[in-house]
């Protein structure tokens, strides 16, 4: 029972370790799965910041000066600042190009947006913050945070709670990624109040605490070479946030116990939580130890337990580069570099104490650590294979944690070496195979085990040198188990440990890998299967490659893998084995064997050698073999002059394992000179030949097998028969050898502990002699590794320390080697555990190094799979130093041959094929460049064809230009295809360029045509059979698409006929009906006859003559209405520039009277004024025979009399005025005040239609907007190449240039373009267009080119200056001097018009460039080839042109550098004459005057409480294209909280515009010494206004706002710092109108002249001047302070005057009162 319990006990801890297993595999394969998604590569990250409301201030007078500043991944950029406000339109792009991201990198990136109150001297000062995942953003729809409010928040703790609101948009655009373009009517409002008050978003936020136990760091790396020690702290960043620990100094075990908090505002937008470990620096940059990151939302659902955590990351001393990105977890670690042991939760109502510490004391208690439990780990390493440089000495080095086992150095022969050691600690007793460890019982927690394969460098002080690494994860190895079998392992390499060359790898190591609970250790040995070389009884056992050759295919019988190993009682453990289960009982348990028991007598005979080559001059041979057993040799006799000699020789080999091995050398023998190895045959295991003799161990067994003996003379055998009698006492006569493997190692001190680490207790995989034969048949997409474009590539095959290559094949990146490489290699025994076949192509150089292009590596049982199949593979190459896949891969197939095999070859190299016809029509070459120039370029197509070249070429052309020749003809070229499908060749083409006369001819670019395009593979073919594809190749006929084209432009103008005829019937005939009705009448049968008869009537039909003839009447009536339309616009003009006269003529007349005046008071005048100058006019006399003065000279005269004497009146009227007393200036002054109230009540009753409520709804179309020529033109958001099918050619891109060369990089020279056929036929395929192809014709080229839209900035300030160049041919535009400044989303509207001959140039190119003047910026460009939409049906049936938006790409970059929005028009020359270009200019603004009028305030809070005054101002600023700014006069000494101005704004406005708007109004208490206070502000989305506005600008051209039915309307103004408290009221007006009604209501400035629509009286209560010092005073100080001060003087003069005269009066008192008595 109590076992049963205990058993129980176990199962339950292994299921609940199960449990959390599969969930944390599910939690990592979810993360897995998403960075799936992402991609290494370029990305591009936008920031719209657009617009900040209700910040709260910084400055000192409770105002701020926002700027917006962006950091993404340490990158930095910032907006403008803005003065003085706290809601901000930024409207700002900036933008963040980053080069070879990784994806890790991108999980754990940034975008912090923190908005500041910039500072001139001091520091600026934080508003508030947010962050976000550059992950969570890419993941949503069209990859986009779209206009996103966020609430800002200080990260630094000084403020608490939101600190104000932004708006955002981020896009994150990776590798072919594109923006998406949203329509107008999301980027804009649409539906609304006419003028909107801007109010704060409702974001609702929500205070979360996260909480970071930090209990202990444990086994940190020495990151101080010094002291030998760190200064470690933990900084934690979530949010935006960043807190730390302690630093704790010189440590690097550290009890930590504290909690870092974090205040966390949700909604987040970000979920990784990145905690770093860190070294601290005295006098640099802090250096990092380790970094983690963690799931916010998991933490917060389930909250994170004290876990333990491992850093890994780079060796030590290493920061930099890919070391730090290894830090950082970017990419994956190779070193262990500490452990930390942590906890977190978040607290969903933090109280205010907890949100404003950072880091505080964390309780610790035992029982909250991670439960401990007792592991173990089994590791045997065998041998490995591909090591390094193929020399030298190595081992292995394992490490968990800060504890290292390492096995011994041995010897590496031809990249192999043999181990054969059980890893176990030093100090383990020599019975003992495990490695035990007490760690977390939470396997997750467990720390990774590393493999290190490492090179011993001699010499003094030498430091061995790390080549590669192996890392595993706990969990994983608990997988496996204690019965795992052994696996090859390839081990990585990095250059952080060490920098490979291409010769040298990393290592593929056979090793046994288990692990688990110690209690679930198995009780009685190690599992057979975790140690299968032990087992020999193989008397059942099949051999797959012999199986595979008999006709057994059933490759599932031979399962390889090590999980599905089928195990016997016996301990057999061949996974090839198809009759899995049985036992036998004749087995031995091969580990209860002790070393004298595996000893018997050996005896070898040779019996003969076949196919000997002739090594002598006469032709013939003198061999004789050598035999070599536990160092001791044997020969026999020379056979002389033969090449098939038989010796039948036998020799006697005592005191030999069975673990030994036979060494066989083929030699020729020589009388005077030295022996002449043909061949050997090396470590031919004798455990092996049991296995394949199907004996036992312990019994007696003959066997006779043939060996190939040379990889030269492939054909060569050696036969041997060996006999092998087990006798214990063998062992007395065994000679020892100096340097073994396994138990008879020399008996040393040192040695005694590792006896039973030999092969007698782990066994070996044995070798067996196979000639293994590689089809290498072709390759295809090779990178070009030489200047010229090509390579000369030739294939290498490695595999078990031997090497073997096919030729050379010059001058392709396709080469056809159609060839066998052949290799006789030992293949490690049972096929399970064969490593895989390394192969390799390069790149031929004569006078360097040759180059390697990529290699790959072919699994065993892909070996299996092709011969069971009989079918080659396709084999991608890897880079040798990234691993990454390249574009080029190999077609090739293996077999494995026994000696002792006589089944013939698996796989043939048939080079037998089927004549076939490539029909080319090359039409020509287009855009080719050249460093050298392009002078007559010509095109050759070659072809293999039966062991030859078949080559073809066009004549050289240059017309019409080099760099765009027309070729135009059709030529075959007759080439051989073989059957199978996979073996059809390429063509390759090469431009060639002729000079001096053909003389010269040099290649400009190559590329190729893979025929594979012409054909389709048979299903269920045998022989991969294929037929040619039905391609119908159809070249226009324009003629027939004109008839086409006109037939159905008629059938559309019949259709529309018949419609307006039934249309207007059916009106009639309604009509009719329904006066009947109402008339009450009879239906008038003969007019509805009448009707009838009309629709039986035949639809007259308007010839094509008569069409264009009422066309042509139509554009003549439209012309008319223009030049109608200009000539009613001119007089507009010429009306609003009389007003503008008439205006400043009122102004002037002002100006003048003012002067007089002041003239008057000054005395400079007489009294009298000279007499104005009589005006004569000459009127037509009634017969119109001459001219007669008019009567006005009279009536001028009397005038000027009237005039003299109202200013001789002048004076006396001004003497009376003085002589009026005080009340009846305040009579008149109140006379005038109603006067002018009434004016202002008059006023706000006039222009009732002009007068709009402000929250009157209205909807404005963004497609209003659109000028006429884009109604009803289609839209394609995208290429039009990629929406619709236009391209009625083939182009093929040409290539010439190195890889990876710095001066000649891999490069585009231009495209061929044409037409390819493949058949059977010679006769042409293409058809009767030829001639209409081949006849030149000029066309007109029209391009629109309207905006850019989302540009990359390219300058410093977050913006650009773009401007186009335009590329066809030899023809090139550029608007330079017409560069748009400062935008990313220009309105360029720019027309262009080529002339161009097709077929010719044909490629439009299209770029958009940042102007810097000296040396431009490239935003990007995009490529139009006109010549195959001239060509296209589909774009010719086009009668309308689609709009596209075309994607801008940058070299610089694989992501999109914006878009460009036009389309493109194409006619013939006769038709471009008669249809004039589209006018797609902008139109010219319209000119508006916005006029606001601040009137008064009331209620306004008071700043300067000790006068209880204001010094009240309002600034009024308007952001539309530009940012206006205004201010009222100050209305100095305000009392009561009452201000007055009567004061006009005036902005002159250009409608319409692009950008978002802003109406500011704020009110200020002037201060004169110190900063002003900023009281209240109120701010205004004019947007639908302004847009309402224009578009009903003829209907409507003034505006007045009004509230509540009043004109005069109160705004209350309100401040972030006192949220939903009115700071104040403002009564203000406002009107909006065209400029020609501005001219007919003048208004002037503040108060200025003309003081009109509305007249503005002064303002009220203002300071006045006055000789009397107590009004001064009170106007200065404010009645409360005024009294305060009076009576507090009236108070100190009591007091004088007590102190000087109270005595005198006291002394008079009291003597008066004595006197009285």
């Amino acid at each position: 029972m109590a076992d049963e319990e205990k058993g129980d006990e176990k199962g339950g801890d292994n299921k609940e370790a199960e449990e959390v297993k599969e969930e944390g595999d599910g939690v990592d394969q979810e993360e897995e799965d998403r960075k799936k998604r992402l991609e290494r590569g370029d990305y591009v990250i936008q920031v719209h910041v657009i617009e900040a409301r209700d910040l709260k201030p910084r400055d000192f007078g409770d105002t701020s000066d926002p700027v917006a500043e962006v950091t993404v991944m340490a990158l930095k950029k910032s907006t403008q600042i803005h003065k003085e406000s706290l809601n901000v339109m930024f409207d700002e792009r900036l933008t963040f190009d980053f080069k070879n991201l990784e994806p890790e990198e991108l999980n754990q990136g940034k975008c912090s947006i923190e908005v500041f109150d910039a500072n001139v001297i001091r520091k600026n000062v934080l508003i508030g913050s947010f962050e976000f995942d550059l992950t969570q953003v890419y993941y949503k729809k069209h990859h986009e945070l779209y206009r996103q409010w966020v609430a800002l928040t200080d990260v630094t703790g000084d403020n608490e709670g939101v600190q104000g609101y932004l708006q955002v948009t981020i896009v994150v655009l990776g590798p072919k990624d594109e923006q998406y373009i949203h329509p107008e009517s999301e980027e804009f409002e649409t539906e609304g109040s006419l003028l909107n008050v801007m109010m704060p978003p409702q974001v609702e936020t929500d205070p979360h605490l996260l909480k970071v136990y930090v209990h202990q760091l444990d086994h940190l790396m020495i990151m101080d070479k010094l002291t030998k020690s760190s200064d470690p702290y933990v900084l934690v960043k979530f949010a935006g946030v960043e807190n730390k620990t302690t630093t704790f100094k010189k440590k690097l075990d550290v009890h930590v116990h504290e909690c870092v908090t974090v205040p966390v505002m949700e909604p987040v937008l970000g979920n990784t939580i990145i905690v770093t470990v860190k070294d601290w620096e005295a006098t640099s940059k802090d250096e990092t130890i380790g970094t983690f990151t963690f799931n916010y939302s998991e933490v917060k659902k389930h909250g994170l337990k004290n876990t333990w955590v491992h850093m890994y990351g780079a060796p030590s001393g290493k920061q930099k580069k890919l070391a730090d990105k290894m830090n950082r977890a970017i990419i994956e670690g190779t070193t262990y570099r500490g452990s930390m042991l942590v906890g977190m939760e978040v607290e969903s109502e933090p109280n205010d104490d907890e949100l404003k510490a950072q880091c505080i004391k964390a309780n610790w208690k035992k029982k909250d650590a991670p439960p401990i439990k007792q592991w173990a780990l089994q590791v045997d390493v065998y041998q490995g294979v591909e090591v390094g440089d193929g020399k030298g000495k190595f081992q292995i080095k394992l490490m968990i944690r800060d504890l290292k086992i390492k096995t011994e150095f041995v010897n590496c022969q031809k990249g192999a070496c043999e181990w054969y050691e059980i890893m176990k600690l030093p100090d383990a007793d020599s019975k003992e195979d495990t490695i035990d460890l007490n760690m977390p019982a939470d396997p997750k927690q467990c720390p990774d085990v590393i493999f290190y394969l490492i090179e011993k460098h001699s010499g003094f002080d030498a430091t061995d040198n790390v080549i590669s690494y192996l890392r595993f994860k706990w969990s994983d190895l608990l997988k496996q188990g204690f019965a795992a079998p052994p696996k090859w392992y390839t081990f990585k390499p990095s250059e952080v440990l060490h920098k490979m060359g291409e010769e040298d790898f990393p290592g593929t190591i056979l090793m046994g890998i288990r692990a688990g609970l110690k209690d679930d250790k198995p009780k009685y040995g190690v599992p057979v299967t975790a140690r299968p070389f032990l087992n020999i009884d193989a008397s059942e056992n099949k051999d797959p490659l012999e199986e595979i050759h008999r006709g057994n295919t059933d490759l599932e019988e031979f399962s390889v893998s090590a999980s599905k190993t089928a195990v016997s009682a016996s301990g057999s453990a061949d996974p090839l084995l198809p009759n899995q289960g049985k036992t036998r009982s004749r087995s031995i348990n091969p580990s209860k064997l002790g070393a004298a028991e595996t000893m018997g007598q050996l005896q070898v005979t040779v019996v003969n050698a076949v196919n000997v080559p002739a090594m002598d001059r006469g032709g013939s041979s003198d061999p004789y073999v050598e035999v070599t057993v536990n160092g001791k040799s044997q020969k026999t006799s020379v056979q002389k002059d033969t090449l098939k000699p038989t010796w039948n020789e036998t020799f006697t080999f005592n005191g030999i394992s069975i673990h030994d091995s036979i060494n066989l050398q083929l030699n020729d023998w020589n009388r005077f000179g030295k022996k002449t190895v043909i061949g050997r045959v090396e470590n031919v295991i004798l455990m092996g030949l049991l296995q394949e003799a199907k004996g036992q161990l312990g019994v007696d067994f003959n066997y006779t097998k043939k060996f190939f003996v040379s990889e030269k003379f492939s054909n060569c055998t050696v036969t041997i028969s060996i006999s092998f009698d087990f006798d214990a006492k063998q062992a007395q006569q065994r000679e020892q050898k100096k340097s073994s493997i396994g138990i008879f190692d020399k008996v040393t001190k040192e040695k005694t502990k590792s006896k039973s680490n030999g092969v007698a207790v782990m066994g070996r995989p044995y070798p067996r002699n196979f000639k293994m034969v590689v089809y290498v048949f072709q390759a295809r997409n090779l990178d070009a590794l030489d200047d010229t474009g090509f390579s000369d590539p030739y294939f290498e095959v490695t595999y078990c320390g031997k090497r073997s290559k096919s030729e050379t094949i010059k001058k392709t990146l396709n080469p056809q080697w159609m060839e066998s490489v052949t290799l006789n290699v030992d293949v490690p025994q049972p096929a399970a555990y064969a490593p895989a076949i390394r192969c390799s192509v390069y790149d031929w150089d004569r006078f360097s190094g040759n180059d390697l292009i990529g290699r790959f590596f072919v699994p065993f049982i892909d070996v299996l799979e092709m011969m069971s199949t009989r079918k080659p593979r396709w084999y991608y190459l890897n880079d040798y130093k990234t691993g990454e896949q390249l574009e080029g891969k190999v077609y090739l197939a293996v077999e494995f041959i026994d000696a002792n095999q006589k089944a013939p070859p698996l796989f043939k190299i048939d080079k037998t094929a089927n004549p076939f016809y490539l029909h080319l029509l090359t039409i020509g070459v287009r855009s080719m460049k050249s460093a050298l120039g392009v002078h007559k370029p010509q095109v050759v197509y070659t072809a293999p064809l039966a062991g030859s070249v078949e080559e073809i070429a066009t004549d050289p052309s240059s017309n019409p230009s080099a760099h765009n020749a027309n070729f135009l003809v059709i030529q075959k070229l007759p080439i051989k295809i073989p059957i199978d499908y996979e073996l059809a060749p390429v063509i390759n083409i090469i431009v060639r360029d002729n000079l001096f006369g053909g003389l010269v001819k040099r290649s400009i670019g190559s590329s190729i045509i893979d025929l594979h395009e012409f054909m389709i593979p048979l299903k269920n073919s045998d022989k991969n059979e294929w037929r040619i594809k039905d391609n119908r190749i159809e070249i226009i006929n324009e003629k027939q698409l004109k008839l086409e084209i006109e037939a159905e432009a008629r059938a559309e103008r019949r259709e529309y006929n018949g419609e307006a005829r039934m249309n207007l019937l059916s009106i009639k005939k309604a009509v009719e009906l329904a006066e009947a009705r109402c008339q009450n009448r009879q239906f008038d049968k003969k007019e509805l006859m009448v009707i009838e008869e009309i629709e039986k009537k035949q639809v007259e039909i308007e010839t094509s003559e008569d069409y264009r003839l009422r066309l042509h009447a139509e554009e003549d009536a439209y012309a008319r209405e223009q030049e109608e339309e200009k000539e009613r616009l001119a007089k507009q003009e010429e009306q609003r520039r009389e007003a503008e006269r008439k205006k400043k003529e009122i102004e002037m007349k002002h100006d003048n009277k003012e002067e007089e005046e002041e003239e008057n008071k000054d005395g400079q005048t007489d009294g009298t004024k000279k007499k104005k100058k009589k005006k004569k006019t000459k009127v037509p006399d009634a017969e119109g025979e001459g001219d007669s003065e008019s009567d006005e000279d009279e009536s001028s005269e009397e005038e000027d009399e009237e005039s003299e004497v109202k200013e001789e009146d002048i004076p006396k009227e001004n003497e009376d005025k003085k002589k009026l007393s005080n009340r009846e200036k305040k009579k008149a002054e109140k006379e005038k005040k109603k006067n002018d109230e009434k004016k202002l009540k008059e006023w706000d009753k006039e222009n009732e239609e002009a007068c709009f409520d402000l929250d009157s709804k209205v909807t404005v179309n963004p497609e209003d907007f659109e000028p006429e020529y884009l109604k009803g033109r289609p839209r394609i958001y995208d290429e039009l190449e990629d929406q619709v099918d236009c391209n009625p050619f083939e182009t093929i891109d040409l290539w010439t240039g190195q890889k990876g060369s710095f001066f000649s990089g891999r490069r585009v020279t231009g495209t061929i373009k044409g037409l390819w056929k493949l058949s059977e036929s010679a006769d042409n395929p293409f058809g009767n267009g030829l001639k209409a192809l081949v006849q030149t014709r000029t066309i007109a080229v029209r391009l629109y080119i309207l905006k850019g839209i989302h540009l990359v900035s390219t300058d410093r300030d977050n913006s650009s200056d773009p401007y186009l160049v335009i590329k066809l041919g030899k023809t090139k535009f550029s608007t330079r001097k017409r560069y748009i400044p400062n935008t990313l989303e220009p309105d360029f509207h720019e027309p262009f018009e080529f002339h161009t001959t097709l077929p010719g140039p044909s490629h439009i190119t299209i770029q958009v460039w940042d102007w810097d003047g000296i040396g431009d910026d490239l935003v990007g460009e995009t490529i139009i080839d006109i010549e195959d939409r001239w060509f296209s049906k589909v774009w010719r049936r086009m009668k309308v042109k689609p709009l596209e938006d075309r994607t801008l790409h940058n070299p610089r970059s694989a992501a999109s550098f914006g878009k460009l929005r036009l389309w493109v028009d194409l006619l013939t020359k006769d038709d471009a004459r008669n249809v004039p270009m589209t006018d797609i200019s902008l139109p010219p603004k319209q000119e508006y005057e916005f006029r606001l009028i601040c009137w008064k305030a009331k209620n306004v809070v008071i700043k300067d409480e000790l006068t209880d005054q204001n010094d009240l101002r309002v600034t009024v600023k308007m952001t539309v294209d530009e940012k206006l700014k205004q201010e009222t006069d100050t209305h100095w000494r305000a009392k009561f909280g009452k201000g007055s101005w009567n004061w006009r704004c005036i902005f002159n406005l250009k409608l319409p515009f692009k950008k978002r708007t802003l109406l500011h109004l704020s009110m200020w208490d002037q201060d004169v010494f110190s900063a002003s206070d900023s009281i209240g502000e109120v701010n205004f989305s004019l947007d639908l206004l302004l847009r309402h506005a224009y578009l009903k600008r003829e209907e409507i051209p003034r505006i007045i706002l009004r509230k509540d039915q009043e004109k005069r309307f109160w705004l209350s103004m309100m401040h972030t710092k006192w949220p939903g408290e009115s700071q104040g009221e403002l009564q203000v007006s406002m009107e909006l109108m065209t400029a020609e009604e501005a001219a007919k209501f003048p208004a002037g400035l503040g108060r200025g002249d003309p003081n009109m629509n509305p007249y503005l009286p002064e303002p009220e209560g203002r300071f006045k001047w006055s000789l009397n010092p107590f009004s001064l005073l009170k106007q200065l100080l404010g009645d409360k302070l005024f009294y305060k001060i009076c009576g507090g003087i009236l108070c100190i003069a009591c007091a004088a005057i007590l102190i000087f005269f109270g005595p005198q009066l006291f002394i008079t008192l009291i003597s008066n009162l004595i006197v009285g008595q």
